[in-house]
């Protein structure tokens, strides 16, 4: 939404007689399933989401090794009181396996996708118009400012000619 002031002068006077009171208000739509196109900074907040799957593990595995009789039942194969590397693959791959199942059993809210302007000053842009297409309108916008200026920049000389 673009909020104009309708200053003094010229364009206060059109506004006031066109009715348009001191703003004037330009709105656009964004069409459910239509083209979009954005650049800026995404993140999903809330839902259920684990940011790193390893950490959780990690976590887990912690978990475990707590109950050191309890991790040695379930995967010292061998009975000699020491995991191997073989025995701990195997509790990594559990862990692993059970990390992945709470995740998937674990019903949640979905999270709420945000896209805003990027602190870094990296550019933000949303449209309702493909790539392409956006691409061309700018170009051309800024082509007639091109040619505008180059014929303000001629009418001010043949002015000054003139003097």
């Amino acid at each position: 939404m673009v909020c104009l002031p309708a200053g003094s002068g010229f364009g206060g006077w059109m506004s006031a007689t066109l009715g348009m009171g001191n703003y004037r208000y330009t709105e656009h739509r964004l069409e459910p399933h239509g083209a979009l196109y954005a650049i800026g900074s995404f993140k999903t907040l809330g839902g259920v989401s684990v940011e790193n799957p390893e950490r959780a593990v990690a976590l887990l595995l912690r978990e475990w090794k707590q109950d050191q009789p309890g991790l040695l039942a379930r995967f010292d194969a061998d009975h000699d009181g020491v995991l191997s590397a073989d025995e701990w693959d195997r509790a990594r791959a559990a862990a692993r396996d059970q990390v992945a199942s709470n995740l998937a059993s674990t019903p949640g809210t979905p999270g709420m996708n945000v896209l805003s302007k990027p602190a870094d000053g990296r550019p933000f842009l949303l449209s309702g118009s493909d790539e392409e297409t956006l691409a061309r309108r700018l170009r051309l916008r800024a082509a007639g400012n091109v040619v505008l200026f180059i014929a303000s920049a001629a009418a001010l000389a043949w002015m000054l000619s003139r003097l």
